[in-house]
């Protein structure tokens, strides 16, 4: 029996992503590297492309749409350490140093990942 594998889609990952998981996942402070701008323009791509295509708009826009079933966000909705888990740490690669302005970048894609969780946890609570 062939088990399906829980892993968010690897198509246009950020190239540090991929490197961090080929490294066993070590350290897990990430890369110490990491370009904030590109990683950022990387990673916010990667989530446009990984969200359910109701909530796209032009690229990299998303429209903050709540889901009226589960099965809407199983193309996120996944468990494993390379699923739903490997977006929020790699989010938390890339927090700012310093003080954080609202309107960044980082900011904007913390608050998109803040509303999919919720909308996965209401839907989750709701079916219990």
């Amino acid at each position: 029996m062939l088990v399906k594998r829980e892993i968010l889609s690897a198509n246009t990952r950020p190239s540090e992503i991929f490197d961090w998981i080929h490294r066993k996942r070590m350290p897990i402070a990430g890369p110490s590297d990491l370009d904030e701008e590109v990683f950022g323009a990387a990673w916010r791509l990667w989530w446009w492309k990984i969200n359910p295509k109701q909530r796209r708009l032009a690229s990299p826009r998303l429209r903050l749409i709540a889901a009226t079933d589960l099965t809407e966000w199983a193309c996120i909705d996944k468990a494993s350490n390379s699923g739903i888990r490997i977006a929020v740490l790699s989010l938390f690669w890339w927090v700012p140093k310093g003080p954080i302005n609202h309107d960044s970048l980082w900011a904007e894609c913390v608050a998109d990942m803040s509303f999919v969780l919720e909308d996965i946890i209401r839907l989750r609570s709701s079916t219990m």
